[in-house]
């Protein structure tokens, strides 16, 4: 079994900007189908521009 990654603290710092400028999609209680593929996509927004930054660990 792989071990679990933990973040580190500036990857904490760097994620919490990144959801930041996408909170109101990431964060809002609506569930139709259109926004909910809207919210698929600021996640994957979210995972790239993560895994781009330098010093920090990939995550799927």
């Amino acid at each position: 079994m792989e071990k679990k990654k933990i973040f580190s603290e500036e990857e904490r710092i760097l994620l919490l900007d990144l959801l930041s400028r996408h909170r109101s999609v990431v964060e809002s209680k609506r569930t139709d189908a259109a926004f909910m593929s809207r919210k698929r996509d600021s996640w994957k927004k979210i995972q790239d521009e993560f895994n781009c930054l330098h010093n920090v660990t990939p995550r799927k």
